[in-house]
């Protein structure tokens, strides 16, 4: 992957906000979808996520072609698990940034 310059990273940050993206939901959502089985929104919904960003970002994968729909249920693919995978990277990165 190529570096992108500093306009860019500006450029996509804010279309996320402005699509209501959240990062953290997008992670949570993957990361539920890891163990390879079907799942459903109510999940982390139960779990005290707030059920708009979650099912807001389960649809938003879907049509990315992160997840996989079957019904109600959805399937991580092989893409969503690189973009976890790359999910992942960066939060180590941004571990470095972030203060407590």
């Amino acid at each position: 992957m190529g570096v992108i310059g500093d306009s860019r990273v500006y450029e996509i940050l804010k279309k996320l906000s402005e699509q209501n993206v959240k990062p953290h939901i997008i992670f949570m959502v993957l990361r539920l979808h890891e163990d390879e089985k079907l799942h459903r929104g109510i999940e982390l919904v139960s779990k005290g996520f707030e059920a708009t960003d979650v099912y807001n970002t389960i649809e938003l994968l879907v049509v990315k072609g992160d997840l996989t729909r079957y019904g109600k249920r959805t399937k991580i693919t092989d893409k969503g698990r690189t973009i976890l995978k790359l999910i992942g990277e960066i939060i180590v990165i941004a571990e470095t940034i972030v203060i407590e």
